[in-house]
């Protein structure tokens, strides 16, 4: 269940960036269409990527991730630690790792859940967590690098656990 950004829409209705009447409509919306509240108002035109970005910024107090300024070396083998399935039902994204530190995108910052997951996963691993606010497109496109990545790893995998059940099943009729 998408998690609805309270504090977030009341600094969109503060600034007029949305009508105060038609919040529960999208507000349904997001979670009809299981989307993040963001994502449309984006698509229904109110606010730019960019803007929504920088406001989320502001309001939460977290420094803001671009994943082409930045230039950053995004680390894939990342999705070994968060997989693509948290990824995806946090909407929660790591993108890179220095020392100890882990270094993740996060598309709602208001979505405990999503927070306790991370904290748990970093503390699991002795790792600091730093969290940044990341825009959807960067966010689809290091998704979209990691599921490419773990579909390469499946194709490769494949082959060998096949080899390998074959092997065991040899075994187990001799």
């Amino acid at each position: 269940m998408i998690k609805i950004p309270q504090v977030l829409i009341q600094e969109l209705v503060k600034r007029n960036l949305v009508p105060e009447e038609k919040v529960e409509e999208y507000t349904r919306q997001a979670q009809d269409e299981n989307k993040d509240f963001g994502r449309v108002l984006i698509e229904q035109g109110l606010v730019s990527e960019e803007d929504l970005l920088k406001i989320k910024e502001e309001v939460y107090h977290l420094p803001l991730f671009d994943l082409i300024k930045s230039k950053t070396e995004i680390n894939l083998e990342l999705s070994n630690v968060i997989s693509e399935d948290i990824i995806n039902f946090y909407q929660i994204i790591p993108f890179t790792k220095t020392d100890a530190i882990l270094k993740v995108g996060i598309l709602n910052p208001e979505d405990i859940n999503a927070l306790e997951a991370l904290k748990f996963i970093a503390e699991d691993r002795g790792w600091s967590l730093e969290k940044y606010v990341i825009s959807y497109s960067d966010f689809d496109r290091l998704l979209s690098s990691y599921s490419s990545i773990t579909a390469e790893v499946g194709q490769v995998l494949e082959p060998i656990s096949e080899d390998e059940s074959k092997a065991k099943l040899e075994m187990a009729v001799s």
